[in-house]
């Protein structure tokens, strides 16, 4: 659809072309909206930030801030409990800008997307798409123990819905 001149041109104005999937592969619109993404002046509040992780996994988790060593330590204990690993997943969060998050989710496309905290489910909700979870932060977890209980039964949830998705 565009030359390799016509979307480096775009992409120095700022603009990101939509493309459809059949003209990029996946990874090659993941890695154009990344660069977008750190070269966005309309962020305005949002530092913007970009996601990492399997781009072909079902599961897309989306945060509300920063993972910290502990919280990352949980969230990796986490996965296990359910058979996941952290490289079976695809990171995203909410200190992005919604054009370029809504951007994300589209070229995504995960199945199931576990959303931590209120911001992160309010603008996983918009995505029709997608079966939304949500759950606490990590991070809320290590702050507030007592709501690990309803955390796992998220983790329990989403499980489930993950081996519905694979049969």
């Amino acid at each position: 659809m565009y030359d390799n001149n016509t979307l480096y041109y775009l992409n120095q104005l700022g603009i990101v072309p939509w493309v459809l999937r059949d003209d990029i592969s996946k990874k090659s619109a993941v890695n154009q909206l990344a660069q977008a993404t750190q070269n966005c002046d309309q962020c305005g509040a949002y530092q913007p930030t970009f996601a990492e992780g399997d781009i072909d996994a079902p599961l897309m988790i989306i945060g509300e801030q920063v993972f910290s060593d502990k919280s990352q330590k949980l969230l990796r204990n986490m996965l296990r409990s359910i058979g996941l690993s952290e490289k079976s997943v695809f990171f995203s969060s909410t200190t992005q800008c919604q054009e370029h998050f809504a951007q994300q989710i589209q070229v995504h496309m995960p199945h199931i997307i576990l959303a931590f905290g209120d911001a992160a489910t309010k603008r996983a909700s918009s995505c029709q798409d997608s079966c939304v979870i949500a759950s606490h932060h990590p991070e809320t977890l290590l702050a507030n123990p007592t709501l690990k209980k309803q955390a796992y039964a998220d983790f329990q949830q989403l499980m489930l819905k993950l081996s519905e998705h694979i049969t």
